[in-house]
């Protein structure tokens, strides 16, 4: 029998660094603008279902994959935003996260996002 407690939606506690970037003659330097504290369901990725793969970017090859379902919103690198151009890093359980696929799911009044996470290698 499979323990399906681990699985449910909120059940870890993590932490979402926010950062904001900004470049000063031409160096480009991020510092910690917030630090969220919520709750997620983090789970190993796979899947059985081919046509269920939730790739990750072009270009964002890892090794460690984590699923991550949450209600707060989490932010990707984004070259044309100007507010938030830098990745959110993901604290889970001791270890650094980064995001690199971020899907919004909405089903009534409740919206989730679907995260893929990869180790943070400090890029």
């Amino acid at each position: 029998m499979i323990d399906l407690k681990n699985f449910t939606l909120g059940s870890t506690q993590v932490t979402i660094e926010r950062y904001a970037g900004s470049y000063t003659d031409g160096i480009f330097s991020r510092t910690l603008s917030d630090t969220i504290l919520t709750w997620a369901s983090v789970q190993p990725y796979s899947t059985v279902e081919p046509d269920q793969i939730f790739d990750p970017a072009m270009g964002e090859y890892a090794d460690e994959i984590r699923w991550m379902f949450t209600t707060e919103k989490v932010y990707i690198n984004d070259p044309d935003e100007t507010v938030n151009p830098v990745v959110d890093q993901i604290l889970v359980e001791g270890a650094k996260w980064k995001p690199i696929k971020v899907e919004v799911w909405q089903h009534l009044n409740n919206k989730h996002y679907q995260v893929l996470l990869k180790k943070f290698d400090g890029f």
